[in-house]
């Protein structure tokens, strides 16, 4: 019981404040949703959570992320978490980056991996602009656990076929083929750029009704 209300005094009263000028530098974004506890929701409001945090100290970033850990069913948990973790006014663990695998031991779906190598065989970035499609892409392949293998002839072909076919076309009428994936992903970024310049420039626009 100590230790909750410590982590609380924490978080609330005095570390993220006490942080303010490491807090400025992080991106401005809304205030997150609520952790309700399930898997099918853990990962999206981790992603949002991972940016949301970003610049701010390892122990203010902990405490606010937990901060959105409110469901009534996950109090026990959150207790037991915190008296486990939450040691002479600071966090156990070494990096944020830590204390997101143990909480991916608990809310982690044990499908993800599965659901994330499914969802790389049919994701497709049609008109989507470029970098938001890269930001999907990467990921899928780190949730899938093929990061280090995303060089591999089978990944780059993967990444092929996901890509915006008329873009894929011009790279290739380019006769200049990148060899891996970051020269993949600088070429596609750079290609799609022209292609919307193109496709703004020269399409017909539909006329306004009379």
């Amino acid at each position: 019981e100590v230790a909750l209300d410590a982590a609380t005094r924490l978080w609330s009263e005095g570390l993220i404040r006490g942080n303010q000028s490491v807090r400025a530098s992080a991106p401005k974004t809304n205030s997150p949703e609520e952790f309700d506890g399930s898997y099918d929701s853990y990962i999206p409001w981790q992603s949002i959570l991972k940016v949301y945090v970003a610049g701010m100290g390892k122990d203010a970033a902990i405490s606010l992320i937990l901060g959105y850990i409110k469901s009534p069913r996950l109090m026990n948990w959150k207790k037991g978490f915190i008296t486990t973790h939450f040691v002479n006014n600071a966090w156990s663990f070494a990096t944020v980056d830590a204390f997101w695998t143990e909480l991916d031991k608990r809310f982690k779906s044990p499908t993800d991996e599965y659901d994330a190598v499914q969802t790389l065989d049919n994701i497709r970035m049609g008109n989507k602009p470029a970098q938001d499609f890269f930001a999907e892409w990467e990921d899928l392949v780190s949730r899938a656990g093929m990061t280090a293998s995303r060089n591999t002839p089978y990944m780059l072909k993967k990444l092929q076929i996901a890509l915006n076919q008329s873009v894929l076309q011009m790279i290739y009428a380019s006769g200049t083929i990148p060899a891996d994936y970051a020269a993949w992903k600088a070429r596609v970024i750079e290609v799609a750029k022209q292609h919307a310049i193109h496709q703004n420039t020269f399409l017909p626009r539909a006329r306004p009704p009379p």
